[in-house]
This record gives C-alpha cells, structure tokens and sequence, in this order.
C-alpha cells in the first residue's frame, strides 16, 4: 500500500511539475525573428545574427523559468530544438561554469543526449581562462555541450543548419 501512494503522489508531482514548467516557458519565453538579437547584462554583451530570420525562442533563465539557486542568464533555442546557454559574466569563470551545469540539468531539453552550445560572455578576461580545457571536455563529455569563453561584444551566428 505504501508503495501505491509513493507512485500516486511521484505522478501527481510529475503532472504538477510538468504544468508548472508550461506555465513558465510561457510567461519566461518570447519568438524572435530579429536578423541581430543581443544579450546584454552591465558591461557584458553578445550578439547573435540569425540572417535568416528563424524563430528563436528566447528564454530569460535568470529569474524567470528559474527563480531559486543560481542559474545562467538566457537560453537561446532554434527551430531544431539547438539549444545555446548564455551566462554574462564579469569575472568570475568558476561560478559561471556552476551556473551554466545548474541551469542545463533543470532546463534543457534531454540535457545528456542533445547538442547544445554553452557561451560564457566574459567583461574581463581573464589572460589563462582557470580550468578552460578541462571544462570544455567536462561539458561535452557530460552534457554534449560545446564549451566557449570569450569576451564581450562578440558576434556570434546562430543559423540552424
């Protein structure tokens, strides 16, 4: 009997969550066709062009479809479902690399089995990224996350292939 109520209420959480989460990709989320939609946060800045003017779903990750705990900024989504983490930083690379893996596990779309590309805007950066080789094999071994450090005003295309 213990076990039947365990399940009931593991499904009754299950549809919860699931509503909930359709209700924050709503109100979190907004279709943007602009041919240059840039990100930006105090000194930090990317721009991605989408010359095409694909639908690309914009999501404000960081107090929005997540609100608790740290998370990255933006989550950048193509009509083929790519994903693109966007976390602006100052200077604190450690602490982007906890963001960026805290968000993928609570928001990605198959977050262990689907590509995606994670940007670390960085205002000052740093002359050795701490760690940078390691991450970038951390990420893509563990999440297929293609891992890039780079300072800001950078361009970035986002076309989907």
């Amino acid at each position: 009997m213990k076990f039947q109520t365990f399940l009931a209420l593991s499904l009754i959480d299950s549809l919860i969550w699931s509503i909930n989460e359709q209700e924050i990709s709503k109100k979190c989320e907004k279709i943007i066709t602009d041919v240059e939609i840039n990100l930006s946060e105090n000194r930090s800045n990317i721009t991605f062009i989408n010359k095409n003017k694909e639908d690309i779903r914009k999501v404000t990750v960081d107090g929005c479809a997540i609100t608790q705990g740290i998370r990255c900024d933006w989550l950048l989504i193509r009509p083929d479902d790519k994903e693109f983490f966007v976390e602006l930083k100052g200077s604190d690379l450690k602490h982007a690399y906890e963001q960026i893996e805290r968000s993928i596990k609570q928001i990605a779309k198959d977050c262990y089995i689907r590509e995606k590309n994670i940007y670390i805007v960085m205002s000052k950066y740093p002359s050795k990224p701490p760690a940078l080789q390691f991450m970038q094999r951390y990420f893509q071994d563990t999440y297929k996350a293609t891992l890039m450090v780079i300072e800001t005003d950078t361009i970035q295309e986002i076309q989907s292939v």
